[in-house]
This record gives structure tokens, C-alpha cells and sequence, in this order.
């Protein structure tokens, strides 16, 4: 009972929280608009501050939790990867360069070979 008391506040909450985003976007639009005559680097800083209050607005809101806690678990997994070592890496690149340049030999020996075959059939 409590869970679905505290989804209907909270998306009450979302709902004006959603709807102050939007409220921010289309005034950020017309102020825009507005001060065309401006400088573009003083619109850009409007702008930059703008995107900064409504991504603000954004993390209180239930997604922007969720995205928050959801990167939060990336990261912890981030430093759970073992990264492999400078030696590791060139012999792997090493590797796949070899071997692409092998299958490339391969590929223009066969093309050659049918080539002198369709040239051999035709003439």
C-alpha cells in the first residue's frame, strides 16, 4: 500500500517537474529568439546555464534518479573490468593486423584466379 501511495506522490511531483522542464525549454526558446541581437557568445553562455537548471530540474525527477543510480552502478562495474596491459594490447593489434592483411592476400588471389578464369573462358 505505502509503494503505490508513494508512486501517486511522486508522480505528481514528476508531472509538475515535467511540465517546469517544458515550461524552461519553450522560455528558452523565446528569450532566444528575443535577444537575436545579442552576441552569440553571451546567448551560448544563457544557454549553457539554462541546460544546467533544467538538467537540475531533470534529476529530481523519478527517470532522473533512476539514470542517476543506473550510473553510479556503471561506474562501480567500470572499475570492476580488468584492463588489459600495454603488451597485451600491441600483440592483439598486432594480430588483427596480421591477419586482416592475410585474408586481404587471400581475397586478391582468389579474385585473380577467377579473373584469369572468366578471362580464359571468354577469349
Amino acid at each position: 500500500m505505502k509503494n503505490t501511495k508513494l508512486e501517486s506522490k511522486t508522480s505528481i511531483k514528476d508531472v509538475f517537474l515535467w511540465l517546469a522542464i517544458g515550461v524552461g525549454l519553450v522560455l528558452a526558446i523565446g528569450v532566444n529568439y528575443h535577444f537575436s541581437h545579442q552576441p552569440l557568445a553571451i546567448r551560448l553562455i544563457a544557454w549553457i546555464m539554462g541546460i544546467l537548471m533544467l538538467a537540475a530540474l531533470f534529476f529530481y525527477t523519478t527517470q532522473g534518479q533512476r539514470l542517476w543510480s543506473f550510473s553510479q552502478a556503471a561506474r562501480a562495474e567500470l572499475y570492476k573490468v580488468v584492463w588489459p596491459t600495454r603488451q597485451e594490447t600491441v600483440r592483439t593489434t598486432l594480430l588483427v593486423m596480421v591477419m586482416v592483411l592475410l585474408a586481404g592476400l587471400f581475397l586478391w588471389a582468389v579474385d585473380s584466379f577467377l579473373l584469369w578464369l572468366v578471362a580464359f573462358l571468354t577469349s
